[in-house]
């Protein structure tokens, strides 16, 4: 999605629902300015307590920022699939591609 409207559209008409349940999966992505990254915001600050929104349920998958992209030890953090959906050689090969080239870097 380009920007909010479709999900502000759905988000808005589940109220005429009783018990409305929308699940989006996604990336925060590397644009800090898009709907996306506002709500992985909103998703760690319920995790942490600073929200107390009852309706929002996050799931956050994801390496420590502070932690070495490389380190194949910690991709699954990031990838819970990975081994059973995701091989774990292709993930080898992308973060190779990711090594050498700093535009692949963002998309590891």
């Amino acid at each position: 999605m380009r920007d909010s409207r479709l999900y502000d559209m759905l988000r808005y008409s589940m109220a005429a629902r009783q018990n409305g349940l929308m699940i989006l999966l996604s990336n925060a992505g590397w644009d800090r300015t898009h709907f996306y990254y506002r709500l992985y915001q909103k998703a760690k600050a319920v995790l942490f307590g600073e929200d107390t929104d009852p309706t929002f349920l996050p799931v956050v998958h994801e390496v420590p920022e502070s932690s070495d992209w490389r380190d194949e030890n910690l991709w699954h953090l990031a990838n819970p699939s990975l081994g059973t959906v995701m091989k774990i050689d292709d993930m080898r090969q992308d973060c190779e591609r990711a090594k050498k080239d700093k535009s692949e870097e963002m998309i590891f």
